[in-house]
């Protein structure tokens, strides 16, 4: 009788750990995490962002790359968006100002620029959110409405 108690509790225990794993693991938004986080998707978001990497088609872009690099994206808490180019050696505007927010689901950043569009950095509507984290930020075009080219164009930022 002893023992099936004791086989009893194991399984139990085993069943909470199951359960509290696939709980976690179902409360992401972001395709490539984190699963869990106790800070606000507009927290994390919040803050000064650096390019790290610039994928197209699920291979690094070098030239894009090395043509992106000295970007930094400055996303404000009231919604406010500065881009602006550390180095200049691009045509663009060294500053470009926006605004931004999460749709409503918050997998996705929409973007308003006071300027006409004409900058390359990101897509001007709408980018899909892939991975945010308090350090790290993917973002895709993949499904920005409007996008007419045939290849999906992923940034990857790290926190400053």
């Amino acid at each position: 009788m002893y023992i099936c108690k004791k086989t009893i509790g194991m399984k139990f225990k085993l069943l909470t750990v199951f359960s509290l794993i696939f709980v976690f693991s179902a409360c992401t938004y972001y395709e490539h995490g984190p699963v869990i986080t106790f800070n606000s998707a507009k927290t994390r978001l919040t803050g000064e962002w650096i390019l790290t990497d610039v994928i197209i088609n699920d291979n690094t872009d070098a030239a894009l790359l090395e043509n992106e690099k000295n970007t930094n994206y400055v996303f404000l808490e009231d919604g406010s968006l500065v881009i602006k180019n550390t180095e200049l050696k691009r045509s663009s505007p060294t500053i470009v100002n926006g605004i931004w927010e999460f749709n409503d689901d918050k997998t996705s950043i929409i973007f308003d620029f006071e300027e006409d569009c004409q900058i390359n950095m990101i897509n001007c509507q709408e980018m899909t959110i892939l991975r945010l984290t308090n350090n790290e930020l993917w973002i895709s075009d993949e499904n920005a409405p409007g996008r007419e080219n045939n290849f999906v164009t992923e940034r990857r930022l790290k926190k400053l």
